[in-house]
């Protein structure tokens, strides 16, 4: 079977119609008291999740100039990254 343009066009029209959403249409209509519990949830204070993202936010804002897994990044994350490693290490012997 051949799917020809025509044919292609009445598929998607079918699935507008049935107005399915994309997870990101999903994510952005949940309600924010279930977001909160979510984010409760996890046991990462609202200070700590700051500190996350604005890392998140920083390394790709510098990804998209340079190369992030060379030079001085790279070795300030690998520190970071041996360092998160003691403090895991350490709270899962207790």
């Amino acid at each position: 079977m051949k799917l020809t343009k025509a044919k292609l066009r009445q598929i998607i029209k079918e699935e507008l119609a049935q107005g399915r959403t994309s997870s990101s249409e999903y994510r952005a209509s949940a309600s924010v008291k279930d977001r909160l519990k979510a984010a409760t949830a996890s046991g990462v204070t609202g200070d700590e999740r700051n500190v996350l993202l604005n890392l998140q936010k920083k390394l790709a804002a510098a990804a998209k100039l340079d190369n992030i897994a060379t030079g001085r990044i790279l070795q300030m994350a690998t520190k970071l990254e041996a360092l998160l490693d003691a403090v895991i290490e350490k709270r899962q012997k207790k």
